[in-house]
């Protein structure tokens, strides 16, 4: 069954969709290389994710360098995108939505804090998406 969505929570979603789509020329678009959360303070997020990337590739190889256009888009998360939904119940709703889309690593309703309003949406750098498939 579809849930309806409420006029907020049906704009907030278009946005990110929009967000996404505009990337293409092609109607098929890889939702699997697109991460959808929400938060309470998109800074701190953000910032956290690009730690965790960093990590990662640290981890993988600590010999590589990547190139500066593949360094580029993990420090500044290129294609991040974040709008604040008004409300932690509208968050998760439209986090939902785009897990239905088979977005990657979608956990509807974690632990989030009941002030977690704000719906983000990135591509996953391609170095990371690399990094995962040799495993």
């Amino acid at each position: 069954m579809k849930n309806i969505l409420t006029t907020k929570q049906f704009d907030v979603k278009k946005k990110l969709e929009k967000h996404i789509t505009d990337k293409y020329t092609s109607e098929i678009i890889p939702y699997s290389k697109w991460k959808v959360g929400i938060t309470r303070d998109e800074e701190k997020r953000k910032k956290q994710i690009i730690a965790k990337f960093n990590k990662k590739i640290k981890d993988f190889n600590k010999t590589v360098r990547l190139k500066s256009k593949k360094k580029a888009e993990i420090t500044s998360l290129r294609y991040w995108h974040c709008i604040n939904s008004s409300s932690n119940k509208n968050a998760l709703i439209i986090e939902r939505e785009f897990c239905n889309l088979s977005m990657s690593r979608c956990k509807v309703q974690r632990l989030h804090k009941p002030d977690s309003k704000f719906v983000y949406v990135f591509r996953i750098p391609s170095s990371i998406l690399e990094i995962e498939n040799k495993k």
